[in-house]
């Protein structure tokens, strides 16, 4: 009689948490989860590499790992990757945790809008909170819940062997499958009930971004969207100026860049404000003809709307001020330029019609007495003598235009 076939072990599903984290990461996340149940799979894994992002979709994440019906497995990598700020907290909600060698975790302490230390009460608020989740989830998974807290109050990091000289993690291993290998017979609790983990044979399915996460966490940056508002703005400036499609469109291109950008990133509303109001009050001191008044308070705006654009609350996102002076620079410059052109064409005096001849010289191609025929540009015109009898041949110069009749004078 033959023997029963080996079961089927469940598969594993795998994604990649890379770069910041932010709203996008978060709807990975929980396609992911959604993915391993319609699969059967027995537990996720996912892959790290952060150095750190938004403390909301951070803690969205933790909620995602801490309320999912299966076990989340978390693998620092590849060598010389990182799981800090928000990524050393996502690494201690995973139930079963490793690293790659040369890799680094911690360094969880909030920071300020422009990377500096949060001062005051706020810093205090922020500081307590972490600190308290740090401490749940380290106790939660049976770790070491004074270096957790420390990391957020002292910015502690650590690398790969000393994480699992402290029992911060459970495994180093060259690569995944070296992880998955170290885990397989590992037991973890879910709800209450030991579950155990049988990798052997089990299949990894990875699921990937789609293109639209691709695109989203690639503009969920401030400083991109403070550029492509700039570059958007400019280009349609420039196509109302000049029309010929090629500016339009592409400050259209960067404009609606820069709405997807901000649909991610938690910007101020104010800030955006007093960006479109600066921008609005510099174009509308192009077409009223203003003498820069305008203008400056429109530079004004728009260099405090760029930086009031992502609130302080979020400690991750910042813009350079790098970037605000030079955009907010460069948009002042080019809006400087065209408003001087428009003032010097108003002073210049007209180039056609009959008050732009005068102060023209030429000569008399018949006696003036006082009337007579001009040359004036190589044209030929009907003109009187301002005083005097001028000769044929004589230089004169227009002193006053009537119609198609000029009005000269003989020069000396």
């Amino acid at each position: 009689m033959a023997a029963p076939p080996a079961p089927v072990a469940a598969p594993i599903v795998v994604l990649s948490l890379e770069g910041v984290i932010d709203p996008v990461l978060v709807s990975y996340v929980q396609r992911g989860y959604r993915a391993a149940g319609s699969r059967g799979a027995q537990c996720l894994v996912l892959q790290i590499n952060t150095p750190g992002g938004m403390e909301s979709s951070m803690r969205e994440i933790v909620q995602a790992i801490l309320n999912a019906p299966l076990p989340t497995l978390a693998y620092v990598t590849p060598r010389g990757a990182r799981a800090a700020s928000a990524g050393a907290v996502i690494l201690l909600a995973c139930h079963l945790t490793g690293m790659a060698p040369g890799t680094t975790m911690g360094a969880a302490h909030p920071v300020g809008n422009s990377g500096a230390k949060i001062e005051g009460p706020m810093n205090d608020k922020i500081t307590n909170d972490m600190s308290a989740l740090m401490r749940s989830l380290a106790e939660q998974r049976h770790r070491d819940a004074k270096w957790a807290e420390a990391a957020v109050r002292k910015s502690l990091s650590v690398n790969d062997t000393e994480a699992l000289a402290q029992k911060l993690v459970d495994a180093v291993a060259k690569d995944l499958e070296g992880f998955l290998a170290q885990m397989d017979g590992r037991r973890v609790t879910m709800e209450g009930k030991p579950r155990t983990l049988a990798f052997t044979g089990a299949e990894r399915e990875p699921v990937e971004m789609n293109f639209r996460e691709r695109l989203f966490h690639l503009l969920a940056h401030p400083e991109l969207a403070v550029i492509l508002l700039s570059l958007g703005t400019l280009g349609l400036v420039f196509e109302l100026q000049s029309p010929h499609g090629i500016t339009g469109s592409l400050g259209a291109i960067c404009l609606v860049l820069a709405l997807i950008s901000l649909s991610v990133l938690p910007f101020s509303a104010g800030g955006l404000a007093l960006m479109v109001l600066g921008l609005g009050l510099l174009i509308a001191e192009l077409y009223m003809g203003g003498h820069g008044a305008i203008a400056v308070i429109g530079v004004i705006c728009l260099l405090l709307g760029s930086l009031m654009l992502f609130s302080p609350l979020e400690p991750f996102w910042h813009v350079s001020r790098v970037v605000v002076f030079t955009m907010t620079g460069l948009t002042a410059a080019f809006f400087a330029l065209l408003i001087g052109l428009g003032l010097g064409a108003q002073r210049r005096a007209p180039a056609t019609g009959s008050s732009a001849i005068i102060g023209a010289r030429g000569a008399a191609r018949t006696a003036l007495d006082p009337e007579g025929i001009v040359n004036i540009n190589g044209e030929e015109w009907t003109a009187v003598s301002a005083g005097g009898r001028i000769r044929k041949g004589d230089r004169v110069q227009v002193t006053a235009a009537y119609g198609i009749k000029l009005e000269v004078r003989r020069l000396a």
